[in-house]
């Protein structure tokens, strides 16, 4: 089985470099709308057995359940991309995504699981 893990930004800080050329409404849509894009070409690509968009951003999961791609919110510790994949590749994560129970716990500092 093959799943696809889409990180986004928030939209308020999506697509940063082109604030010189576009109003910030315009890089919300323009993030918007290449979410959109990659969710459908992943959608069409017959080997993704499941695809999951993790964000901090409470409008681009709505989105995403929009997409129907299966919504990872991004906790606030979790920041950057990296830290965003690594999260969302998790165990807990993988269980969220892939539609099984979700357990919504994490490993502490310590390695405990705590809910």
């Amino acid at each position: 089985m093959i799943a696809a893990l889409v990180p986004v930004k928030t939209l308020s800080e999506a697509k940063g470099r082109l604030a010189a050329v576009l109003t910030s409404e315009e890089r919300r849509r323009l993030a918007l709308a290449m979410l959109a894009d990659v969710v459908t070409a992943l959608l069409g690509a017959a080997s993704i057995a499941y695809i999951a968009i993790i964000s901090p951003d409470k409008a681009v999961l709505k989105e995403a359940e929009r997409l129907r791609a299966r919504p990872l919110p991004e906790p606030p510790q979790v920041r950057g991309i990296n830290a965003a994949l690594s999260y969302g590749a998790s165990p807990p994560c993988r269980y969220t995504a892939y539609g099984r129970p979700n357990v919504q716990r994490s490993r502490t500092a310590t390695g405990s699981w705590y809910r």
